[in-house]
């Protein structure tokens, strides 16, 4: 009959201690993951991942897949979420810009819809307000 005896609590801890130790001194030879690999070797790797996926989704698969994503997005957060995160935005884009910043989308803005419109268009588009002020 084979009897067991129980290690006590200090010839524990002397095991523990002698495990640590040898784990510190122990070289890592058997690197595993993509913890080990270089930054380029992963972007690589994603890459390619990427492409294949690409390959099998197709555009209408990712359009598919984004507007699953912004459903999902939009359950969360609800209409309240999104006028806040549309808040944060406008308050960030704000601190880029400031004042002449927004000066300058305007004029481009304004310049790109009147090449849209022309002279003509701002024309009916003043022939309307003034019917739509009248009545």
């Amino acid at each position: 009959m084979v009897t067991i005896r129980k290690k006590s609590v200090a010839q524990r801890k002397v095991i523990i201690r002698k495990d640590i130790n040898s784990l510190e001194k122990r070289p890592r030879v058997n690197a595993r993951g993509f913890a080990s690999m270089s930054r380029d070797k992963v972007v690589a790797i994603a890459r390619k991942g990427g492409l294949a996926r690409a390959e099998q989704l197709g555009h209408s698969g990712y359009v598919e897949l984004g507007h699953k994503g912004g459903e999902a997005r939009a359950g969360q957060l609800g209409h309240d979420g999104y006028v806040a995160m549309g808040r944060k935005g406008g308050m960030v884009r704000a601190e880029q810009l400031g004042h002449d910043g927004y000066v300058e989308l305007g004029h481009k803005g304004g310049e790109a819809r009147s090449g849209q419109l022309g002279h003509h268009g701002y024309v009916e588009m003043g022939r309307k307000s003034r019917k739509s002020s009248v009545t």
